[in-house]
């Protein structure tokens, strides 16, 4: 799960109390128009990528804070449709988004706890302060979506 440590941090900010915060990342970085509006209405939590199923569906261990963690819960990226695993390329685009981040931690974005019609959180995963739904499109592994 997430660490903290008293590292110096260019991500991080620290207000008169010496209490550190971090930092929102740079949104230009994060997102474009189908994004922007949609990562201030959702909730911030770590998560470690336990599998990969497709190109737009992954299974994390959530990181609530103060020692409690979701296990197993099935993430589905929000505002991408991305190749099936049975269609040409399925197997190739979720190959690339295990090589980026299966069994690592990324920044999980959900929407207002409530889950999408398959019982799937729908969520935006981001990682290094890439937002890796768009990535799936700008990579052409996917099409944006609109729910």
């Amino acid at each position: 799960m997430h660490t903290y440590d008293n590292k110096p941090d260019d991500n991080k900010l620290t207000d008169e109390n010496q209490l550190t915060y971090e930092k929102k990342p740079d949104e230009n970085q994060l997102t474009d128009a189908i994004f922007k509006d949609k990562l201030n209405d959702h909730y911030k939590h770590y998560a470690n990528v336990t599998s990969v199923y497709d190109a737009d569906t992954i299974t994390v261990d959530i990181d609530l804070g103060f020692n409690l963690c979701l296990k197993s819960q099935k993430i589905r990226f929000y505002g991408i449709n991305a190749i099936e695993l049975r269609d040409p390329g399925g197997k190739e685009a979720r190959d690339f988004i295990r090589e980026l981040i299966l069994n690592k931690e990324v920044i999980l974005y959900v929407d207002k706890y409530k889950k999408g019609k398959y019982g799937r959180w729908v969520g935006i995963i981001v990682q290094n302060n890439i937002n890796i739904n768009k990535l799936i499109v700008d990579k052409g592994h996917g099409i944006y979506h609109k729910y």
